[in-house]
């Protein structure tokens, strides 16, 4: 069987409807019988959340959903958005023993297939009360991965937990900046519901410093989950000029706020991380005639996950390695017209374990553009009573907490942008390490 059954590249280009099919009913009871069953399983220990393959396969092929829907969302309450976001190949298929003679076991397409079935089943669902009785106010800033994985361990202990996030929505960067090509907002509506159902309460509010300052004094515990929220700019020529985004806003506005519908002409991704191929594969869904991702150094070190990459080519993108940009050019109207390049070669190995891209003196030349979309990063921004590193970080002990009594910190905010089981993950240890914390006072 193949490893993913994608819908062809000429019909998935005209719809934002999702790529990767599921799996049959047949094809998921094949493939989960392909699990040997390791008394250890290493897929598990990859897992940043501890899923086994090994559990997953042996409740299909017992055809014992509604269990393992029920045990998996009480590990896991965002059950499907793992499946379809998460890096397998580099966690828990990476990691999978049948790797070494041959494909692993489609791990994340038989977690998608229970998740499937759980959402068909959403009154079989529930998220389970542990005895545990924390009489304790929380406040949780920001409502991506992290936060929503600590209020789903805080609510389900006894606390009351109320998220803070600027949007009207609670999902943070799943819901505004994940295609739905990718991620359903139906799917992340349905998990984010059973959470919420164990009485968690949001509000829209932005928080500043002085808003912290109140919560401090009205919340016995605050939890900073407030990722990387500000996209790194292009120091260069020309980079105010219309026709210029950096990528977040870009799929916000199409995600989100629904106000970029369509797009001419040529359009240039500056970078190669998943984030720029999830706006080059946007850009060919809304009638980009061309759409180009150039990056500075080769396909060997770009930090994409290469099924995404894969996808992008057949979908259209063109790919234009070992160039960096030099400026902007714009037309007397200050709309984008042309981008200038460096070409570059590689070097040494940098701090990250990559050759080094050094400009190549005169190799400059000319691309011409109506788009141009930033997709080098984002970084945070916490409050500025909130102790950070050098890079924005924010800084925090051993028992996850900042320079501010009451206040801790989780997810992206602390690790820089990462994957969100990665941040689930985070914000998992920070909640259980605030519950041990009291319960041994």
């Amino acid at each position: 069987m193949r490893r993913y059954k994608r819908r062809p590249p000429e019909e998935r280009i005209r719809d934002f409807d999702e790529v990767i099919l599921p799996l049959s009913h047949d094809e998921a009871i094949s493939e989960a019988n392909r699990c040997i069953k390791c008394p250890i399983a290493p897929c598990s220990k990859a897992c940043p959340l501890g899923l086994s393959g090994r559990d997953i396969s042996q409740y299909i092929i017992r055809g014992d959903l509604e269990e393992a829907a029920n045990v998996l969302y009480n590990v896991n309450p965002l059950l499907g958005v793992t499946a379809r976001t998460c890096p397998q190949l580099l966690l828990c298929e990476g990691n999978c023993v049948l790797c070494l003679k041959g494909q692993p076991i489609s791990i994340g397409l038989l977690q998608r297939y229970i998740a499937d079935w759980a959402f068909a089943h959403k009154n079989k669902i529930k998220l389970e009360k542990l005895n545990d009785e924390l009489s304790l106010n929380v406040a949780i800033i920001g409502s991506g991965p992290a936060g929503l994985m600590a209020a789903f361990e805080l609510a389900r202990r006894g606390a009351s937990v109320t998220m803070f996030d600027k949007l009207d929505m609670p999902g943070g960067t799943p819901r505004y900046a994940i295609p739905t090509y990718r991620l359903p907002r139906d799917v992340l509506d349905f998990e984010i519901s059973l959470i919420m159902q164990l009485g968690v309460h949001y509000k829209r509010r932005f928080v500043d410093d002085e808003y912290l300052k109140w919560l401090v004094d009205e919340y016995d515990i605050i939890i900073l989950a407030l990722g990387c929220t500000m996209p790194k700019h292009l120091e260069i020529p020309g980079k105010d000029g219309i026709g210029i985004i950096d990528a977040y806003s870009f799929l916000k506005s199409v995600y989100y706020d629904k106000s970029i519908t369509n797009l001419d002409g040529t359009t240039v991704v500056i970078g190669c991380g998943d984030v720029a191929i999830d706006a080059a594969r946007t850009a060919i869904r809304l009638g980009s005639e061309r759409v180009i991702i150039a990056y500075r150094r080769s396909i060997s070190e770009a930090p994409a996950y290469a099924p995404s990459i894969i996808e992008a080519e057949e979908e259209g993108v063109e790919f234009l390695w070992q160039v960096v940009p030099k400026q902007f050019i714009l037309d007397d109207k200050g709309m984008l017209k042309e981008l200038e390049f460096y070409r570059t070669k590689l070097t040494v190995q940098d701090e990250s374990g990559r050759r080094k891209p050094e400009i190549i003196k005169g190799s400059e030349f000319r691309l011409r553009s109506s788009n141009a979309i930033v997709a080098i990063g984002r970084i945070p921004k916490p409050p500025c009573i909130i102790r950070t590193s050098r890079d924005g970080h924010i800084l925090i002990n051993e028992n996850y907490m900042t320079n501010i009594p009451k206040v801790y910190a989780a997810g992206d905010v602390v690790l820089g942008e990462g994957h969100i089981v990665t941040a689930m993950r985070h914000g998992r240890d920070v909640a259980l390490t605030i519950i041990r914390r009291l319960f041994k006072k």
